[in-house]
């Protein structure tokens, strides 16, 4: 997996802009076990609205949760590896630390899931299909997608990965 470098802007003591970090981002987590391409890169958290922008420490050193904390955010980039690398193992694998259910199974793709989160989400690389219970559409490098919490799932039906950026934001319903 090729790492992803994060800097960070702020203001330093006299108020002047400047680089507080350049480094590759470091809060890597698989979400499907036993893939090792099933990754989440946690580039950067806020846990308010509107986000403090005094800077004290990385949001991302202690591992940052799945869905954004009330009035927060998260910026993610996540690897979507094909699905013909994990499909035909689902008694043996987890996604998010669970087991795969009998009814994800036998849905439309057991990675199907809903989140209390509006997503934005742009395709860096590869091409992925967005099911959702309705439709699928193909999207690839450059495409975007806004999900208004919708129940959905990324179908890599490729043999390459596909690499999307993710902006989450807590949402209501």
């Amino acid at each position: 997996m090729k790492k992803i470098r994060r800097i960070v802007v702020g203001q330093n003591a006299n108020n002047k802009s400047t680089i507080l970090e350049d480094s590759y981002a470091k809060d890597i987590e698989k979400f499907i076990s036993g893939v090792d391409d099933a990754v989440s890169i946690n580039l950067w958290a806020t846990n308010s609205s509107p986000a403090n922008l005094k800077i004290d420490k990385d949001p991302t050193e202690f591992g940052v949760s799945f869905l954004p904390k009330t009035s927060g955010s998260i910026f993610r980039v996540c690897i979507i590896p094909p699905d013909d690398s994990y499909i035909y193992r689902l008694d043996e694998i987890l996604l998010n630390g669970e087991k795969v259910t009998e009814k994800q199974k036998k849905g439309k793709h057991p990675l199907m899931h809903k989140v209390d989160a509006l997503v934005y989400g742009i395709i860096l690389e590869g091409k992925v299909t967005l099911l959702t219970d309705t439709e699928n559409t193909e999207l690839k490098k450059g495409d975007t997608v806004i999900d208004c919490g919708s129940h959905h799932a990324w179908s890599n039906q490729t043999d390459s990965n596909c690499k999307i950026a993710f902006i989450l934001i807590d949402a209501v319903r």
